[in-house]
């Protein structure tokens, strides 16, 4: 382990001109990780793009959600805020859709007033920040306060009555200032939801409940990679499961931060819990003991639990469990969806650069959960509000024809084609990539666009490629 972690950090810190990424898989996009890897989102469908910032209407980002049902990618010619009067939903037979915000120019795509709901299948979301904010939409609002409150959360991936929900990724995204949970993830019991990723993600500050992410499954939900995230200033529920009916929770090199309650696992769940780190914030009081903690309130049968652990932290020492999270490990994985497992000890290094392309707060949120220092806030203003950006658009005269490719990207990497041809071999400068996988060159530009190729570049990867270096192979040499 000692060496892969020498390995992996030599190579993020630099890579040379004959660094070599071989893409060996077609996956959700160039190193997408989890049991959501394989997300095929709207890969060979229409193409829309984001021409204006507006809440709806024609050229927005709501209109190419929620007015199409054919399989989509979304791509964005502006960067900016987009103020929510209510949530975008990608309605039930309105899945099948990429929504590429790393697409967009500086300053990025940055949703505000409202959060995101997902309630079909074939879903990626990628590279934007979702802050609803203090008085952002909330229809229970006047309840706040009261033990009826029910307010939305920021993000929320459920599945309804009788639906069937597969194949999820939410990815390089920046999530904050709600009001219940910044992620929730649920199930009716007459539909499922199963296999999703949410990797790479910043998570931070709810600013009514307290909460992180809740998974919630009538016993319906399985196939969950929660991975390489940061969770900071909560209360609790960094995680907390009940994904008592059989299905696997792999909870991977995450770091969070909290005030009350580390990970909490209803009787039944199945989870992989590796190389963490817990922080407590500095000065926030009494804290519920335990780092994982396995308890009774649902339908699950506590015989049924199963956890391995494996490399964990709380406050710098090893984690902790209570009784029946200790008499429920188990000496195996239990899921293994091929992630690259990183050391505990050297996870602030590989978690410096998740989040967005581009978000004015992820430096000053990924500093204070290093530090593990803040603490509960009841309005984005105690952390100094929405920061002001300005708004930027692509020049009308932009793209090659009708590839979606830049012009300049396409001409220098002497493209032809409508950008759906596959082409094999390609130069960065710094790096090259083989695409053996088969992405198209339109999805190609796209993860050059979102830094996915500079980060494959700069890590030795196993999901869904490999590294050579000159004729030295990084990933035989730890492997």
């Amino acid at each position: 382990m000692r060496l892969f972690s020498i390995l992996f950090f030599c190579l993020t810190a630099v890579f040379s001109q004959d660094t070599t990424v071989v893409l060996s898989q077609k996956l959700a996009f160039p190193g997408a990780m989890g049991l959501g890897k394989n997300t095929i989102g709207g890969r060979g469908g229409l193409v829309l793009h984001v021409t204006n910032l507006n809440d709806s209407g024609t050229g927005s980002l709501r209109d190419a959600v929620e007015s199409y049902t054919q399989p989509r990618v979304i791509v964005f010619d502006v960067g900016g805020y987009i103020d929510l009067t209510t949530p975008i939903k990608v309605r039930k037979d309105y899945g099948f859709v990429s929504i590429l915000g790393g697409t967009a120019p500086d300053p990025g795509i940055h949703l505000r007033g409202a959060g995101f709901m997902i309630h079909d299948e074939e879903v990626i979301l990628q590279g934007i920040t979702i802050r609803p904010g203090r008085n952002g939409y909330n229809p229970d609002v006047a309840n706040r306060g009261t033990a009826n409150y029910e307010p939305p959360d920021a993000l929320s991936i459920v599945a309804f009555a009788n639906q069937t929900i597969n194949n999820v990724i939410v990815d390089h995204c920046s999530i904050g200032f709600g009001h219940d949970g910044l992620i929730d993830l649920g199930a009716s019991s007459s539909s499922s939801l199963s296999n999703v990723s949410i990797t790479n993600t910043i998570q931070h500050e709810n600013i009514d409940k307290g909460y992180g992410n809740l998974f919630d499954s009538n016993g319906t939900v399985s196939n969950v990679t929660f991975a390489r995230n940061i969770l900071h200033g909560n209360k609790e529920r960094n995680i907390f499961s009940d994904m008592y009916g059989g299905g696997k929770l792999e909870i991977i090199n995450n770091l969070f931060t909290f005030t009350r309650e580390a990970c909490g696992l209803f009787y039944g769940t199945k989870t992989d819990i590796i190389g963490n780190t817990w922080n407590q914030l500095t000065g926030s009081g009494t804290r519920i003991s335990g780092t994982i903690r396995v308890i009774s309130g649902s339908s699950g049968v506590l015989a049924n639990t199963e956890i391995y652990s494996y490399d964990n932290l709380d406050g710098g020492v090893s984690a902790t469990y209570n009784t029946e999270a200790s008499n429920s490990l188990v000496a195996s994985r239990l899921a293994d969806s091929g992630l690259t497992i990183i050391s505990s000890s050297e996870l602030q290094n590989a978690l410096s650069d998740i989040g967005p392309k581009y978000d004015p707060q992820k430096n000053r949120i990924i500093q204070a959960a290093f530090n593990h220092t803040g603490s509960l806030i009841q309005h984005e203003n105690e952390v100094g509000g929405f920061p002001t950006i300005s708004s930027s658009s692509r020049p009308a005269v932009f793209y090659q024809g009708s590839t979606h490719i830049a012009a300049d990207f396409y001409a220098q990497h002497n493209l032809s084609g409508d950008g759906t041809n596959v082409t094999t071999n390609w130069d960065f400068g710094t790096y090259q990539v083989v695409n053996n996988a088969g992405y198209t060159d339109r999805e190609m530009y796209w993860a050059w666009l979102a830094r996915d190729l500079d980060k494959l570049a700069g890590m030795a990867s196993t999901d869904g490629g490999s590294i050579n270096k000159g004729k030295s192979s990084i990933f035989g040499m730890i492997n």
